[in-house]
């Protein structure tokens, strides 16, 4: 349903932004 699409929509988000804190950690 919608609040699931939107929860994972979230997580996507999240790992995204975790990801990106990580590339930039390692000086990339």
């Amino acid at each position: 349903t919608d609040g699931l699409k939107y929860k994972n929509k979230e997580e996507e988000i999240f790992n995204y932004d975790i990801a990106e804190l990580v590339v930039m950690a390692m000086g990339w």
